[in-house]
């Protein structure tokens, strides 16, 4: 079960990886119509990727190949005072 801390949203933008940055952004509107932006390393799309994969095979009924590499810390809920 999601906890409530994580709010609801909509994709609004992805860019292209930005060679001076080498970052990617990701924006996404909350359901109070604020945008939040993202500007992700490597590293954090790589990761990213991988989770999104494991949501789709998910929800298709697939195990993902990479679920098992996907950390416990790393997918943990956060405290409620805890920022993300």
């Amino acid at each position: 079960m999601l906890p409530s801390i994580y709010q609801d949203a909509q994709v609004r933008n992805v860019t292209p990886r930005c060679p001076e940055r080498n970052r990617l952004g990701i924006g996404l509107e909350l359901a109070s119509g604020e945008v939040v932006r993202f500007a992700l390393d490597e590293a954090g799309v790589a990761f990213l990727a991988m989770c999104l994969q494991d949501y789709w095979n998910s929800a298709a009924g697939r195990q993902s190949p990479g679920s098992a590499l996907i950390s416990r810390e790393s997918m943990s809920v956060p405290s409620a005072g805890e920022n993300v």
